[in-house]
């Protein structure tokens, strides 16, 4: 498979380290590795696959058109009205054939949204008032592990299973990181690079619904 590179920076007054605060120099490894990460789940969540991974809204039938510029389009979305077992069974059944009409099982899926959905609609159509007169959160009529992501736009979500996308690291997943006084010597700055070289795709279009 291809793999793609990528790459996150960051600059510090060298003077900041010669006064000593060694903590500073962790922090902004830190900040590197958490900036490969955010990008990470931007490439498997809504990559369009043109120089970075596809992800899974992105649809990916065989014979799709693959634009130069823009990569995979989007899925198009399904209205979900409730969560009620004749409305989510149904959309749910649709991850169980694959494209070439195979059948997969699965014991449950990964619903993706991002926090504002999560606390307004998903939230509220999944908590109940038990006998012991607390709450109990998350009741879906088949199994199923939310995850909030800020990379789903808000009123979408996705429908996924997630052992069924592959993404494939050619470094480790908390990529190398460099640094050089030389590329901004003048400007008496240290630079951080951290990279990290993979790439990720669903198995097929079946793998993810939004």
């Amino acid at each position: 498979m291809a793999a793609f590179k990528l790459t996150a920076y960051a600059a510090i007054p060298v003077d900041m380290l010669d006064l000593g605060p060694t903590f500073l120099d962790n922090y902004i490894r830190t900040i590197l590795k958490e900036a490969l990460y955010v990008a990470l789940e931007k490439g498997i969540v809504s990559g369009n696959g043109k120089n970075q991974p596809t992800g899974l809204n992105r649809d990916v039938h065989e014979g799709v058109d693959f634009n130069s510029s823009t990569g995979y389009p989007e899925k198009t979305p399904v209205k979900v009205k409730s969560f009620l077992p004749t409305e989510y069974g149904p959309i749910v059944a649709k991850l169980a054939k694959t494209e070439k009409g195979l059948l997969r099982t699965f014991d449950s899926v990964l619903l993706i949204c991002n926090q504002v959905d999560y606390l307004t609609k998903i939230m509220p159509a999944t908590t109940v008032l038990n006998a012991s007169g607390t709450y109990s959160t998350n009741l879906f009529p088949f199994p199923t592990e939310v995850v909030r992501s800020n990379e789903v736009d808000t009123g979408k979500a996705i429908l996924c299973l997630p052992e069924e996308y592959f993404f494939g690291l050619g470094s480790s997943k908390d990529g190398k990181i460099e640094y050089s006084d030389e590329y901004k010597f003048l400007e008496d700055a240290r630079t951080y690079k951290i990279k990290l070289h993979g790439n990720g795709r669903p198995w097929d279009n079946t793998v993810a619904i939004v």
